[in-house]
């Protein structure tokens, strides 16, 4: 009798482990099979992507595509680098706004609401990508003083110009990693120097770019000591750059008061029709009132864009 309740006890955890061990194994070749299909999709995803029934979205990107403000702003999509596909966001951005004006007429039963509210529907993304894009180029000049001493570095060792932009690539991190590591790919696959630099200028819109891609390129021409020419470069924008810290932080508390002064009537619009709607009713109610609080906000737009500019120090 203990035998066989041995022999059960052993073909019980003989047959467990043969379980988990055909689990484990089937697991393993899963997992091996989507880090397969994940390096081949990369090489089929354009040929896939052409032979798919395009969507709503893809519509409204080809739609932009072929129009010069759409161009813009897929670019601008582009650079904010929000990691969603451009037209799935403007695709939500225009049901988003269409919602918000139905809302506001059916709803509140205000045409000028509606207008306002589906306004900002469209504007408050638009301004945010643009946000997005210009901290991404700020970040961009921040790191360019240290991509010039890496680059006049490795020059300095020795290196040529296609391998000091490789070891800037090694060392740096985005945003200004990828545009390098784009000049670098552009010319191993053959394509001159001179356009590739050409291309990045027109590519990244930071002004202090167009001189070092001069400097380089009257170098590569008439010759001279680039790397000495990166260096002093490179100590000047840092200069560029601490001063222009500087002065954004003395002129923070004035673009904070404009920013208050501007906001304040419409904060103090927004209380009074929700809390005493009935005190607006002549503007409300009436097309005497509706004209003025037409004017009213467009002067309110134009005031605080004013005020923005006059606290804000050009370069």
């Amino acid at each position: 009798m203990n035998a066989w309740i041995l022999l059960i006890a052993l073909t019980f955890t003989l047959a467990v482990w043969v379980i988990v061990f055909a689990g484990l194994m089937g697991y393993h070749s899963w997992r091996q099979c989507r880090v397969l299909e994940r390096r081949v999709e990369r090489y089929i995803a354009p040929y896939t992507s052409e032979l798919a029934e395009p969507t709503l979205s893809d519509r409204v990107h080809a739609w932009l595509a072929e129009r010069p403000q759409g161009q813009t702003l897929l670019e601008l999509i582009k650079e904010a680098e929000v990691g969603s596909d451009p037209g799935k966001l403007v695709l939500y951005t225009g049901v988003l706004a269409l919602t918000l004006f139905l809302v506001g007429s059916l709803f509140l039963g205000n045409l000028l609401t509606a207008v306002v509210l589906a306004a900002g529907a469209v504007a408050i993304p638009y301004f945010w990508l643009q946000r997005r894009a210009a901290q991404k180029w700020k970040r961009f000049l921040d790191q360019l003083p240290e991509a010039l001493i890496t680059i006049s570095n490795a020059l300095s060792a020795g290196a040529s110009i296609i391998q000091a932009w490789e070891q800037a690539v090694q060392e740096l991190t985005p945003p200004i990693q990828d545009e390098l590591r784009t000049v670098v790919e552009e010319v191993k696959l053959g394509k001159d120097l001179e356009e590739a630099l050409t291309d990045l200028r027109a590519r990244v819109p930071v002004p202090a770019l167009d001189s070092i891609i001069a400097s380089v390129l009257i170098q590569r021409r008439s010759g001279g000591n680039l790397a000495e020419l990166l260096s002093e470069t490179a100590l000047l924008l840092q200069e560029d750059i601490r001063l222009e810290n500087e002065m954004r932080v003395l002129t923070a508390q004035g673009q904070m008061s404009a920013r208050l002064v501007g906001l304040m009537p419409l904060a103090l619009f927004a209380f009074l029709y929700f809390f005493n709607r009935s005190y607006l009713q002549p503007l409300l109610s009436t097309k005497l009132g509706m004209g003025l609080l037409t004017i009213a906000l467009i002067l309110e737009v134009v005031g605080f864009v004013a005020t923005q500019r006059i606290a804000t120090i050009q370069q």
